[in-house]
């Protein structure tokens, strides 16, 4: 709101503000040679996804400039920043001279009305103003973890996606062979032209499936490799996702994590900042309220992320052993197909299935992954408030 009246003021005034030099991100010596040595090399690891968001994020290197320019034009406290409103206000209710006999006339009254239309609502912002530099801060720092949070998630996907690309291509694989099958067996009679048809269509459906699953992997590589500061067209090398220990998700206690949670969350922290600001009773009313709806929220948003952990565990341990079945299965076909009383294409089949069974096991993994780390970001300040 704050920006849209402003820009207003600056192009009816003809203004020009003044530009602060490009953001540069953390100074040199903020971060250690060997930090700034990994950040800048070519490749993408999954630890250093806050520091890259941080330094090289276009979103949050254009949220710090604002920062900076807000702090430089508004101040930092809530008094600062009605003052500054006010002040506005003043300087363009009255600021147009209006000569009836100018050829500009008709130009200035218009400009006038919108420039008093303008000043009742930054005088109205005067009198109601929650915001200060604090306020400000935290929403970016917010966005800045949020940010942080989806690259983590986008990493994670680009493996999952990874395996789901391999699934889709073993499942094309079988299909052919299957194809093959009922052809020949429509050669000799045992099956007929609408089998066939069928695993044609069945072929070309898992072709079009694995298609998809292959552009989906570069879809998320090229949104997540800018979100982190490469270019578009950069080709970024991909360090290996961190193997998740269920010893983690067993020392897990949102019981004892709560506090932790509430201190950190930022919803929270803007919430009862704008209370700390506020002067209206109706207004300090209407956020105590919202406060005590974001402690309630939080609670249950840890909870959550805390029985999707241990749903993720226990995916896992479902994973391993369906898997450690197909794979004494397999072994057990390998000895038939050797005695001859098992098919090609019942090995090729059993190959295919193991092969999906592990897939599955390591897809388990990483949602075990990804569901410690909602549960990290929900007590470092992200719980849904």
């Amino acid at each position: 709101m704050m920006k849209r009246i402003i820009c207003a003021v600056l192009t009816l005034s003809c203004c020009i503000l003044a530009v602060m030099p490009a953001f540069a991100g953390t100074p040199e010596f903020g971060r250690s040679q060997e930090e700034w040595t990994g950040l800048r090399d070519n490749v993408l690891e999954y630890g250093e996804i806050d520091a890259l968001i941080k330094e090289y994020n276009p979103t949050v290197k254009s949220n710090a400039l604002d920062l900076r320019e807000f702090r430089k034009n508004y101040g930092t406290t809530n008094t600062e920043v009605s003052e500054k409103y006010a002040d506005l206000a003043a300087e363009l209710d009255g600021g147009v001279d209006l000569d009836e006999t100018s050829p500009t006339y008709a130009m200035s009254a218009m400009t006038a009305a919108v420039n008093s239309s303008t000043a009742r609502q930054l005088q109205a912002m005067a009198d109601s103003s929650l915001e200060d530099y604090e306020v400000n801060r935290l929403g970016y720092e917010q966005q800045e973890k949020t940010l942080a949070q989806k690259a983590k998630s986008d990493f994670i996907a680009y493996y999952n996606n990874q395996l789901e690309a391999e699934r889709a291509r073993l499942n094309v694989e079988l299909l052919q062979t299957q194809l093959e099958i009922k052809k020949t067996q429509a050669d000799t009679g045992q099956a007929t032209q609408v089998d066939v048809l069928k695993a044609t269509e069945e072929l070309l459906n898992a072709q079009k499936t694995h298609t998809q699953a292959a552009a989906a992997v570069e879809t998320v590589k090229k949104k997540l490799q800018v979100a982190c500061g490469w270019k578009y067209d950069e080709e970024p090398e991909f360090g290996s996702l961190p193997k998740q220990d269920q010893a983690v998700i067993d020392s897990l206690n949102p019981t004892m994590d709560l506090q932790a949670a509430l201190d950190n969350n930022y919803t929270l922290r803007i919430n009862e900042r704008k209370l700390s600001n506020a002067r209206a009773e109706s207004t300090k009313e209407t956020l105590t309220t919202a406060v005590a709806g974001n402690k309630q929220n939080i609670a249950l948003s840890l909870q959550t992320a805390y029985l999707n952990a241990t749903a993720a565990r226990d995916a896992y341990e479902y994973a391993k052993l369906a898997n450690s079945v197909q794979q004494q299965t397999l072994e057990q076909m390998k000895k038939k197909h050797e005695s001859g009383s098992a098919r090609d294409f019942d090995l090729k089949a059993q190959e295919i299935t193991s092969r999906i069974t592990e897939i599955a096991v390591q897809q388990a993994e990483n949602a075990m992954l990804e569901a410690v780390m909602n549960y990290q970001s929900a007590v470092n300040g992200l719980a849904g408030a």
